[in-house]
């Protein structure tokens, strides 16, 4: 379905023909009469720059939108317009952030396994967490707590899409600077914990965020449906990261059950140079710690 606000900025920055700010868009759509009905509220700048924001995260080059500064856009296909200034011609990059684990509440787990780093069956990290678990933002956890996570692994029949750590990752370290990874890294925030979850603590859901967050479809670069991603995952164990104080169920989607279409692998600040390797062709001595653990064991097969 299209977004009412998206829908919104766009015509009237095509009718504007010119760059503003959710503030000034909103205020043309009333003063011109585009304001749907539907649509009200005090905060309304906010949503709709949010929007915006995120529509240019999500689809990057391929979004209508783009920043021509803080907090004011335009519409990419009009950019080329020659009696439009040189300054709003150019799309300016959003400051780099390391992404933050402290925007919402995630999965703590009092439970500490004794192996600094080990495998361990799905069943038994789940009884772990179960025993003594609470949702809190990461700057209450104590020294006894553990954060609980998803390490997603993407494949294609037998090729595995690795990526390397953005110096903008909250898993980002010099230890890992130059190493690959097999999955991507997700602590399990409250939001997962949904009632159509189909896995405890909504595991099925940090995954699938995690994987649509990374991954487009189709011609279009569409997002993928989120319930095929959930009813694909297979959990294959789980492990203990000590460098992050972190356990992490491993989870695998393959994505030859979730979609026939093209594969779009997007590129971000915490993600770098994502690429499909085939199983037997990754150099264990070039992926992260946990990456190789996994692959040694034979889990992923």
């Amino acid at each position: 379905m299209a977004d009412s606000y998206l829908q919104l900025a766009e015509e009237v920055l095509r009718a504007r023909g010119k760059p503003l700010s959710a503030k000034l868009i909103l205020s043309e759509a009333q003063r011109f009469g585009f304001m749907p009905e539907h649509l009200s509220g005090a905060t309304m700048h906010k949503t709709l720059q949010a929007r915006i924001s995120d529509d240019i995260n999500i689809f990057q080059q391929d979004s209508k939108f783009y920043r021509v500064g803080v907090g004011t856009y335009f519409l990419r296909d009009l950019s080329s317009d020659p009696t439009l200034p040189w300054a709003l011609r150019k799309e300016k990059e959003p400051p780099g952030r390391t992404k933050s684990i402290d925007t919402c509440r995630i999965l703590h787990s009092n439970e500490l396994p004794k192996d600094s780093r080990c495998l361990v069956a799905t069943d038994k990290a789940l009884s772990w967490v179960r025993r003594n678990n609470s949702f809190k933002y990461a700057h209450n956890r104590l020294p006894s707590e553990t954060l609980v996570g998803t390490f997603t692994i993407v494949r294609q029949g037998n090729r595995l899409l690795l990526h390397n750590f953005g110096k903008f990752s909250h898993f980002y370290s010099e230890e890992v600077a130059e190493n690959s990874t097999i999955g991507f890294r997700r602590y399990i925030e409250e939001f997962d914990d949904d009632i159509f979850k189909s896995t405890e603590f909504g595991v099925d859901f940090s995954s699938a965020r995690e994987v649509i967050r990374n991954i487009a479809v189709g011609p279009e670069k569409d997002l993928i449906d989120d319930r095929k991603i959930r009813q694909s995952i297979k959990l294959l164990g789980a492990a203990f990261e000590a460098i992050q104080h972190s356990i992490f169920l491993i989870a695998e989607v393959n994505l030859e059950q979730v979609s026939n279409q093209g594969i779009f692998l997007r590129e971000r600040k915490d993600v770098r140079n994502p690429r499909w390797l085939w199983i037997d062709e990754i150099d264990l001595h070039l992926i992260d710690p946990l990456s190789r653990a996994i692959l040694d064991s034979g889990l992923v097969e």
